[in-house]
């Protein structure tokens, strides 16, 4: 995959007179070609260090350096350390020693705690101590004062300036002094660069959008990242098989695609029984747990579904090696971490004995109906018309209904981020796909060995 080194920065005439922020412009843009399976490091080093610097000390002043590192993990597998690297070369060409001095210390922490860096979130329970003097650190660099940040802007040109100081909202006390210049170099250094494309607002979007197009590669690039994300996230075997009881003890009652799936992750040791699921159909309470000779219950509980305890709990996995294990002991995060699975369990099993037990079936049930989806080629197929459709990544999966013999085929309902449902019917001719909002309806032919050709 290669991009134009001389990939032109597309900014909207509002944003080339400083009506509009043109840093929000080189985010929208960057984050389209990423979304589109343009490969970070293919980008311009110019722009991406521009993006990476912005984005870094944005997601630290709103949570801190844990929240950017859990943050950079999830932004198409760029990584924090990569970020990290490239927001240094902004900040040198923005001459902030400060800044970065801190992303330096940064860096040495990610990379000398890997397993802990993968469990930063940003929040209570995922956050390390260690991090807060950084941020501290990060919120007291390179300080200006108001007249310093003025006269910054002036060199811009006085209309151009008038119109940044209302578009930056410094009347209204946006811009806090002291503060650190980042942003406004950034927009110094975006209005200079070349080469640009200047477009009315309207055309933006499509500009950017042709621009990902001509990338070689990209569009295959970002069907097999969607085909990885489905292969974790389609329904598993428990999952299929709950929903298999629901549908076959008529807990859906007319309304096929109510009932929701709330998988909970288990510790690492659990014992089969603790493999339990919230379900969600008709406002009515239900859990499903998946026990040691490999049945798979369905339970209604009593009592309104506004009562019944949550069954979700987010574990990250145990720690690797004697001396990790052995500080995991001592270290209070760690033994939080215990006892919220401790709790979990103890929840779990007590609405189980507060349940009726609806119906049940081997987990064999469920893995069938699981296995069907790959027969089908129902991932590639989904890989290939969620990159065509420019959809977001998986968020919901249901089953909308399941017929077995007679040729009849299977259908599935699928959710995206931005909550768009795909409704998915194995039929003769292929993979029919369905857009629930628009109507439309594409057919994939059948699958054979590999992924449908785009």
């Amino acid at each position: 995959m290669s991009v134009p080194s001389d990939l032109p920065l597309v900014l909207p005439t509002e944003a080339v007179v400083g009506r509009t922020d043109p840093g929000s412009c080189l985010h929208a843009q960057l984050d389209h070609l990423l979304d589109a399976g343009v490969d970070w490091l293919s980008l311009p080093a110019d722009l991406r260090s521009a993006y990476a610097l912005g984005y870094y000390i944005g997601n630290v002043r709103n949570g801190g350096h844990s929240q950017f590192i859990g943050n950079a993990f999830r932004l198409n597998g760029v990584g924090p350390l990569q970020m990290l690297q490239d927001a240094a070369l902004a900040a040198t060409r923005y001459d902030l020693p400060q800044t970065l001095a801190v992303i330096r210390q940064a860096t040495g922490w990610v990379a000398a705690n890997p397993e802990l860096a993968r469990m930063q979130t940003g929040f209570t329970g995922g956050r390390a101590a260690e991090l807060d003097p950084l941020d501290t650190a990060l919120y007291a660099a390179d300080l200006v004062d108001e007249p310093a940040w003025l006269a910054e802007l002036a060199q811009l040109g006085p209309e151009i300036a008038a119109n940044l100081l209302d578009c930056l909202g410094r009347a209204k006390g946006y811009v806090r002094f002291p503060c650190n210049p980042s942003h406004l170099r950034e927009i110094r250094f975006l209005l200079t660069r070349e080469p640009r494309v200047v477009v009315d607002e309207t055309q933006r979007k499509d500009t950017v959008a042709k621009s990902a197009r001509d990338v070689p590669g990209a569009f295959d690039a970002m069907v097999l990242r969607h085909l990885a994300q489905l292969q974790e996230r389609l329904p598993n075997a428990g999952a299929c098989a709950v929903l298999h009881l629901m549908q076959a003890h008529g807990q859906w009652q007319g309304i096929p695609d109510s009932a929701t799936l709330a998988p909970v992750q288990r510790s690492a040791g659990a014992a089969p029984n603790e493999a339990v699921f919230a379900v969600t159909a008709l406002e009515r309470p239900h859990v499903m747990a998946i026990l040691a000779d490999k049945t798979v219950r369905l339970y209604r509980t009593r009592g309104e579904p506004a009562r019944t305890p949550g069954l979700s709990v987010n574990l990250p996995p145990p720690p690797k090696g004697l001396v990790a294990r052995l500080l995991a002991l001592i270290d209070p995060a760690q033994r939080k971490k215990r006892r919220a699975a401790t709790e979990f369990n103890a929840r779990a099993q007590g609405t189980l004995r507060r349940a009726n037990l609806v119906g049940k079936t081997p987990l064999q049930t469920g893995e069938e109906i699981s296995a069907a989806m790959g027969k089908l080629g129902i991932p590639p197929v989904l890989a290939v018309h969620l990159a065509r459709t420019g959809a977001r990544p998986v968020n919901r999966w249901r089953l909308l209904h399941d017929k077995t013999g007679d040729g009849a085929g299977q259908i599935w309902l699928f959710g995206t981020e931005d909550d768009r449902l795909f409704e998915l019917g194995a039929v003769a001719q292929g993979v029919m796909i369905r857009d629930r909002a628009t109507g439309e309806e594409t057919t994939y032919p059948p699958f054979a060995r590999n992924a449908p050709q785009p």
